[in-house]
């Protein structure tokens, strides 16, 4: 642990790759290195010497120790791996420049045979609350799509309202590769042919670790619901109590 704690010092790694093949004065060696203040590249070289990775030999001269050129041709694979990770990122890069965010249609479910108002929210893997919906698919419209994916994963039958909302979420790494953003379009919900058991009893999908019914009051002070959803709970809460 404490070599990669060293590697990962700046300027390290660039000295190494310079030493690889040649002995070099130090002036010539600085000059490889963008010109490299002299303190800082005697400092790397005094540490690298300690650590009997270079050393220093004639002239001001410096080379790779026998364990130096040990630890280069275990690292140069990174170097491959570098080139082919930059390419790619690069790709996806200018994939993400020409390519319209996907869409997803999430509905706003309100629970009124409470005093006060419940609205249905799904646990996802990122271990955040969020809306019923998915992916539209194919030709689906956004009402055609979200009347499906609440059947899918609540069990639960709907009528699409209006549309509250439409904003960009965005899903940030580990839970993706890269940052994600996604379109998400927000309808106010009915229930259609639900009965008051059905109701605490909510049968999700393997895609949700849990499932709630959540007071609209508490929305707001709640840090694992994205706030592109607070607002539109908060919308259909007040449209739907007109």
């Amino acid at each position: 642990m404490a070599l990669l704690d060293f590697l990962g010092r700046r300027w390290v790694l660039r000295i190494l790759w310079e030493l690889r093949e040649e002995t070099l004065g130090f002036r010539v060696l600085q000059g490889r290195c963008d010109n490299l203040s002299p303190t800082i590249l005697s400092r790397r070289l005094n540490e690298m010497r300690f650590m009997a990775i270079v050393r220093q030999g004639e002239n001001n001269q410096y080379a790779l120790t026998p364990a130096g050129k040990k630890l280069f041709r275990i690292i140069l694979p990174l170097h491959s791996w570098a080139e082919d990770w930059a390419a790619s990122t690069t790709s996806v890069s200018a994939h993400r420049l020409h390519t319209k965010p996907p869409v997803s249609a999430k509905g706003v479910l309100f629970n009124r045979n409470k005093a006060d108002p419940e609205v249905l929210l799904l646990r996802n893997g990122r271990q955040e609350w969020e809306l019923p919906g998915g992916w539209m698919e194919g030709n689906e419209t956004p009402e055609a799509c979200l009347a499906r994916e609440f059947k899918e994963e609540t069990g639960l039958q709907v009528a699409i309202g209006p549309c509250v909302g439409r904003g960009v979420l965005t899903i940030p790494p580990p839970h993706v590769p890269y940052a994600l953003e996604v379109w998400i379009w927000a309808y106010g919900c009915y229930l259609q042919h639900t009965t008051l058991s059905a109701l605490q009893n909510i049968t999700i999908s393997g895609e949700h670790r849990g499932w709630s019914w959540i007071p609209v009051a508490k929305i707001r002070e709640m840090v694992d619901v994205p706030e592109l959803y607070k607002v539109y709970i908060l919308a259909w809460s007040k449209r739907s109590c007109r």
